[in-house]
């Protein structure tokens, strides 16, 4: 398969090899990128966010569930985009939007604050809803459509083939998934977890170029 990309700074009919391997590295990056999203990225955060944010565990649970099935509620329209635009155009604004929803996770306590003196009250309330929103765009950029574009972009350029590189790339992913807990965990003890929610804003913008130059 081959695609032409006026942004696109390759060739793929040009590449010394088959581009398809290229698109298998990229799109397994592209779902482990996803992470931030996915359930067993946001477990790790959930101690000091919702301690941060003066949540309780069922509290913030609550949040993240409300988040994920109004997530579930939208994501068939991803489908239609992805046939529509293509993988390159729906994975990329995927990546920004899981940026954005990253970023404003760092701010979440700074925004919650400025909502209570706005209103003058000190609720709970305030940094549920707060969560809730951002749980919805964190599941449905994340774990949804950068999951599902990068998935599908890999498979596309297989037909033969095609079983053997879903295997290899879910076993990069599944390794990738299941060690992902540790170092999340230990960049949250070294550093914080608004620092390292920037970080992987600043490792969504990285893939971001990828997708721009494919």
């Amino acid at each position: 398969m081959s695609s032409n990309n006026r942004f696109s700074f390759v060739d793929p009919a040009k590449s010394p090899v088959f581009y398809g391997y290229v698109i298998l590295v990229i799109g397994t990056i592209g779902i482990y990128f996803s992470i931030p999203g996915q359930t067993i990225g946001v477990s790790v955060f959930t101690d000091p966010v919702k301690d941060a944010l003066g949540l309780s565990r069922n509290q913030f649970s609550n949040a993240y569930m409300i988040g994920t099935i109004c997530s579930s509620l939208v994501i068939g329209r991803a489908g239609v985009w992805f046939d529509k635009y293509g993988a390159r155009y729906v994975a990329f604004f995927a990546a920004i939007t899981l940026s954005v929803a990253l970023m404003l996770c760092s701010w979440s306590v700074q925004m919650s604050e400025f909502v209570k003196t706005m209103l003058n009250v000190d609720t709970w309330l305030i940094p549920f809803v707060i969560m809730a929103a951002l749980f919805f765009v964190l599941r449905f950029s994340g774990q949804g459509v950068l999951t599902m574009a990068s998935r599908n972009v890999i498979m596309i350029w297989f037909d033969k083939n095609r079983g053997k590189v879903n295997a290899i790339s879910s076993v990069a992913i599944s390794f990738g998934f299941s060690s992902s807990p540790l170092w999340v965990n230990a960049l949250i003890e070294g550093y914080s977890w608004q620092v390292l929610a920037n970080f992987s804003c600043g490792i969504s913008n990285l893939l971001l170029i990828n997708f721009t130059i494919l």
